[in-house]
């Protein structure tokens, strides 16, 4: 999967704005709004690394 759908997945699972995800993920939102584009993310392997870290944390109830 996408770092784009990933990021969308994520936050349409955790009823997320946009804002409260960037804060969430310690980035600027602009930078979020370009990731869900499909624009270049220069740490594009490390967001889904938190992503997928953030998803398996709230299937355990953390």
């Amino acid at each position: 999967m996408e770092l784009r759908e990933t990021v969308k997945e994520w936050r349409r699972d955790g009823a997320l704005s946009q804002s409260r995800a960037a804060e969430i993920l310690g980035v600027p939102l602009r930078s979020l709004q370009h990731i869900e584009q499909g624009r270049a993310f220069r740490y594009a392997a490390m967001m889904t690394l938190a992503v997928e870290a953030l998803k398996g944390m709230e299937h355990h109830g953390a």
